[in-house]
């Protein structure tokens, strides 16, 4: 995932100045290969210790990481004449992000999620906003399949749930940045009883990857800009449609 695509897909959780440091670098994204932390920092018209969280809440330990990084995209751009994202349709983009599935998870990625579900007593799907729609078509298509299945969305009772769930239940959390704060604090009372988790997400930099039993990288969009709107849940929807269909290959080997 470049860094362009890390600050879209965290885009919502940025308070307002972040949005002006993500606007200002995607405006100025190769004069940022050869400024310092100073001096871009001058030119935002932030602190250095605004810039340098901002990195890191994209999951960089620091400006310098980042700087790399935004370095080696701005060359493989150069190097590789992209076509401009505005010259691609948007079925093409759908299309070529929802090919790559195959390449992103791996079967082994999906036969582990599917002996989790195999194991458990229940399913609880946490997600928030409007992942809680395309989680439910999960969840109601897990039940179609004889598999006890419960989105929890609501955040009056998120927490309650959380904190209630049965030691063999399995619990799937689905969310497209992987860093929002409700879900990082459920992810905190799941941890704290170590009850098997899952964490579906489009961020391979998601804060929480590494705080679960099994974390899986759905991708996200190659090509993304203001110019064009595009729906991650288009690609969920996708990535799920998948997996059910592993799931009954496997219901018919048994």
């Amino acid at each position: 995932m470049n860094p362009i695509q890390l600050m879209r897909i965290n885009e919502t959780n940025f308070t307002k100045q972040e949005v002006v440091i993500m606007n200002t670098i995607i405006d100025k994204i190769e004069s940022l290969t050869n400024l310092s932390l100073v001096e871009f920092a001058d030119i935002v018209g932030i602190s250095k210790s605004a810039l340098l969280r901002f990195c890191q809440k994209l999951g960089y330990e620091g400006y310098s990481q980042f700087k790399y990084d935004v370095s080696r995209y701005v060359d493989e751009l150069q190097s590789e004449g992209l076509k401009h994202p505005s010259q691609k349709t948007i079925s093409e983009i759908y299309a070529e992000t929802i090919l790559a599935i195959d390449h992103v998870v791996s079967d082994d990625d999906m036969n582990e999620l599917y002996l989790k579900l195999k194991n458990a007593k229940n399913v609880k799907i946490f997600a928030y906003a409007e992942t809680a729609i395309s989680s439910l078509y999960f969840s109601e298509r897990l039940l179609a399949y004889g598999y006890d299945s419960e989105v929890v969305s609501q955040v009056f009772n998120i927490h309650k749930k959380a904190s209630i769930i049965d030691p063999d239940d399995l619990v799937i959390i689905i969310s497209i940045s992987g860093n929002t704060a409700i879900i990082g604090e459920v992810i905190n009372q799941l941890e704290d009883r170590n009850l098997n988790t899952v964490l579906i997400t489009q961020n391979t930099f998601s804060m929480f990857r590494n705080r679960v039993k099994q974390s899986i990288f759905v991708p996200y969009f190659t090509d993304n800009n203001d110019s064009i709107s595009l729906d991650s849940h288009v690609i969920l929807y996708a990535f799920f449609s998948k997996f059910i269909n592993f799931l009954i290959n496997k219901e018919k080997q048994q």
